[in-house]
C-alpha cells in the first residue's frame, strides 16, 4: 500500500470514528420528505432506482446520470447515453448498489463497464457524512479502453431551511494496461452541489467544483458548471423525482497552457433528464 492510498484510508477511518451513528427513525422520516430533506444514503430495507440526474451514487464520478446527450466540439455528432443505478439500504448506515453499464444509444450502439458501489453514512442533526467507494469492473477489452478502476472518497451533506448543500472529495484511480505496459492514473474530483426547494415539490440548483482526472497531466484541471431542476411526485409508497440537468463538464479550463486561445469551453456540454424512483419497502410490507 503506497502513501497516497494509506492517507485516503486513514482519512475515511478517522471521519467515521469521530461521527455518531444515525437514528433509523430519523433517516426514514427524512426519506419521506421533499428532495432537499433526503438522507445521503438509502434507508434500511428500501430501494432507490436512479434513472435521472442527481442520483447520489454518481456524485463524485465523471459520469452523467440518466439519458444524456453530449455535445462535442468539432462538429462530431451528438452522443446519446443511458445510465441507471440501483441502491439498496443494507443497514441504517450502509448502502450498496450497482450501475447499469452506460449504454451508447447513438450514433453507434455500445456499452461501457460495470460500476459497483458501497456507501457508509453517519449523521449528526442536519449533517450527513458518507464514505463511498465505487469499483468499475471492465467488460470490454483493454484495446478499447476498458480497465479496472476504483473511486474512493467522502460525501458530506448539509441540510438547511429550504435547501441542501452537497460537497465531496473523491480520488479516482484507473489501472490501465495495454500489452506489457501498465500504469495507474490518479486524479481528484471535488464536486459541489447546491439545491433549493422553490415549492413543496419543485427544486432547482447548481453544480460546480474541481476536476483533475490525471495528476501527471499538466493541462488537466477544469471547473465544471451546471444547473438542475426537478419535481417530486408522491404516489402511495413511491416517490418519483422528475429531474433534468445541463452541465458544462469543463466550463473553465483552469489548467490551460498560456498559448490556449480560450479558457472557457462552452461548446462541450451535456443535457440529462430522467426519473429517480424511491421505494418505501418497509411501508409496503406492513400489515394493516
Amino acid at each position: 500500500m503506497n502513501q497516497r492510498t494509506l492517507a485516503i484510508a486513514s482519512l475515511l477511518a478517522a471521519t467515521f470514528l469521530a461521527v455518531p451513528l444515525a437514528s433509523a427513525k430519523t433517516v426514514k422520516a427524512r426519506a419521506k420528505g421533499n428532495h432537499t430533506t433526503r438522507p445521503l444514503t438509502t434507508p434500511k430495507g428500501d430501494l432507490n432506482l436512479f434513472l435521472g440526474p442527481m442520483g447520489a451514487p454518481k456524485f463524485g464520478t465523471f459520469l452523467e446520470d440518466g439519458v444524456t446527450t453530449v455535445k462535442i466540439p468539432g462538429g462530431i455528432e451528438n452522443v446519446w447515453l443511458l445510465n441507471a443505478s440501483l441502491a439498496y439500504g443494507i443497514t441504517r448506515t450502509l448502502e450498496a448498489g450497482v450501475g447499469l453499464p452506460p449504454i451508447q444509444l447513438s450514433p453507434d450502439g455500445d456499452a461501457g463497464d460495470l460500476p459497483v458501489f458501497f456507501t457508509w453514512m453517519s449523521t449528526n442533526d442536519d449533517m450527513d457524512f458518507g464514505a463511498r467507494a465505487t469499483l468499475t469492473v471492465p467488460l470490454g477489452s483493454e484495446e478499447d479502453g476498458s480497465f479496472w478502476a476504483v473511486n474512493p472518497g467522502l460525501h458530506s451533506l448539509l441540510r438547511f431551511e429550504g435547501g441542501r448543500m452537497d460537497l465531496g472529495v473523491f480520488f479516482p484511480l484507473t489501472f490501465a494496461s495495454v500489452g506489457d505496459e501498465s500504469q495507474t492514473i490518479a486524479g481528484i474530483n471535488v464536486p459541489l452541489r447546491g439545491t433549493f426547494q422553490v415549492s413543496k415539490m419543485a427544486f432547482v440548483g447548481f453544480d460546480t467544483g474541481l476536476r483533475k482526472a490525471d495528476f501527471d497531466a499538466d493541462d488537466d484541471l477544469f471547473i465544471p458548471l451546471g444547473f438542475h431542476a426537478g419535481y417530486t411526485v408522491k404516489a402511495g409508497h413511491f416517490m418519483f423525482d422528475l429531474t433534468g440537468a445541463f452541465m458544462w463538464q469543463g466550463f473553465f479550463w483552469a489548467g490551460a497552457p498560456e498559448e490556449a486561445d480560450d479558457k472557457v469551453l462552452e461548446d462541450f456540454y451535456s443535457i440529462s433528464f430522467g426519473v429517480n424512483v424511491h421505494f418505501d419497502i418497509s411501508s409496503m410490507t406492513k400489515k394493516d
